[in-house]
């Protein structure tokens, strides 16, 4: 290694240049612009020649390496990166993250993903980032990311939900990261998700239908609402409530979507709008489609069906509520544009099958459609239960139990009496009053359990048979022969 100074004219250059000898995978030689201090120039030689032996030998970059390329002016950077000392891995981790977070929002974007969604992807993003403090791919750590939004939900009071799309969007953009090759591994791959359950904020609640109709009617005769005529308000009810399309859907829906014609009438969802990124065909119920043949009537493809303002949605349907005498919020929960969805999916699940209802939702998943958009009410359990065949054995006797001794007549009660459960030769013997032993044998001498006699005696017979024990009810009592109740 050298450091000189280019002379022009007898004149020197101000600046330092630096010649390394490097291995011929590398080029062999490079020279590079320094600083206009010696040793600085000096110390930067040093540098590359230890970069050189690191890869090398194909070992990692050390901390105080990725420290030291990320501190390196652009210009000498670029140098390295052209002579293959610095790979792309190299080079994003001298890149700060805030540039990075740029271009993962250029990614989302150019996927078609909806402005307002990458938007807030990128500002969590850069919360977590100066949050935590980090700069640069090597500053990323699980265990600081989890103490933030540790703290998060403690000082700042977020909720689970909100906690884990946070979590959600720094483990996209690290992901991102592996995916375009600039780190080698997720360091987040092991950050857990919290039980939403245990903390929700926001709950939407299922409208009845009776008050469903009151939201329609009140729409219809209400005025304008944010730009939106009563007409137009009342068809983005209907399309959401009986077709089950999200605010979102409604606002872009063009008349070239319709297609009312045929024996079914059906609406195209494109893939830039639905919110799957996949063309779907929902089914239009008849007098929905009546209605919008109708209110569509002279309208040119490109025509919007309903116009409606982005994003307005909660504050539209909560003016109509008010003019219903509908509340907005109630101890179920919420009732905001997409709670019309969600009451969509609830009246129709007690009466369809569970995959018709998902492809009706266009739900990727059966478990969203069960889980989040099916509301089960005490009603729908009672409604339920008076599908069961029998409700019990009514007008019959119940056999008694405890300690009252009580026992059901054997000609009412359904199960047969514990004398049934005797051996064949007992009850052969209690029936015809003959013994089977020999012939000098009497009656007296009949040995029977202390459960026959007890029987008999209940039934206002007389017992004056000899009684032992029934084998595997009591344990065993040498020297005690007769064993029967007191009672």
């Amino acid at each position: 290694m050298r450091v000189f100074q280019l002379n022009h004219h007898a004149t020197k250059s101000p600046k330092w240049y630096v010649d390394v000898r490097l291995p011929d995978q590398f080029g062999g030689r490079l020279r590079v612009s320094g600083f206009t201090h010696k040793q600085s120039s000096i110390a930067l030689g040093r540098q590359i020649e230890e970069l050189a032996a690191i890869r090398c030998a194909g070992e990692a970059l050390r901390p105080d390496m990725r420290a030291w390329i990320a501190s390196l002016p652009n210009p000498i950077r670029k140098r390295l990166a052209s002579c293959g000392l610095l790979d792309a891995v190299g080079e994003a981790q001298a890149k700060l993250l805030r540039g990075h977070v740029d271009d993962f929002r250029a990614y989302l974007l150019g996927r078609r993903r909806d402005a307002l969604y990458v938007t807030l992807t990128a500002s969590r993003i850069n919360a977590v980032l100066d949050g935590c403090g980090f700069t640069r791919w090597g500053d990323i750590s699980l265990d600081k990311v989890d103490i933030y939004l540790a703290r998060r939900m403690e000082s700042d009071g977020i909720s689970p939900a909100s906690r884990n799309h946070i979590a959600r969007a720094i483990k996209a953009f690290c992901r991102w990261g592996v995916k375009m090759k600039l780190i080698h591994e997720n360091p987040l791959a092991g950050l857990d998700f919290v039980n939403e359950e245990t903390d929700k904020r926001r709950v939407r609640r299922v409208l009845s239908w009776e008050q469903y109709q009151r939201l329609l009617r009140a729409a219809l005769a209400g005025p304008d609402v944010l730009g939106s005529t009563g007409r137009e308000r009342y068809l983005a009810y209907r399309l959401a409530g009986c077709a089950g399309l999200r605010h979102k859907e409604i606002v872009k829906l063009r008349r070239r979507d319709l297609e009312l014609d045929g024996d079914v009438a059906t609406v195209k969802i494109a893939a830039s709008v639905g919110k799957s990124r996949r063309n779907d065909i929902v089914t239009l119920e008849a007098t929905l489609a009546d209605e919008l043949r109708e209110h569509c009537a002279n309208k040119l493809p490109e025509a919007r069906i309903v116009y409606l303002r982005a994003g307005d949605g909660a504050e539209m349907i909560r003016a109509d509520l008010s003019w219903a005498g509908i509340e907005y919020e109630t101890g179920d929960g919420y009732c905001d544009f997409h709670a019309l969805r969600h009451s969509f999916c609830s009246w129709l699940a007690p009466h369809v099958m569970p995959a018709v209802l998902q492809s009706l939702a266009r739900h990727a998943s059966i478990a969203t459609t069960m889980r989040y958009y099916t509301h089960v009410s005490l009603a729908n359990q009672a409604e339920a239960l008076k599908e069961l065949p029998m409700t019990g054995l009514a007008g019959e006797a119940i056999q008694a139990t405890g300690t009252d001794n009580a026992i059901a007549d054997s000609d009412d009660f359904p199960i047969a009496p514990p004398v049934a459960l005797m051996d064949a030769k007992r009850r052969n013997m209690v029936q015809d009053g003959a013994t089977e032993g020999p012939s000098e044998s009497k009656k007296g001498d009949v040995e029977k359990t202390g459960l026959e006699c007890d029987i008999m005696q209940r039934n206002g017979d007389t017992c004056d048979y000899n009684l032992v024990r029934a084998e595997g009810l009591e344990p065993s009592a040498y020297g005690l022969k007769i064993r029967c109740s007191t009672d």
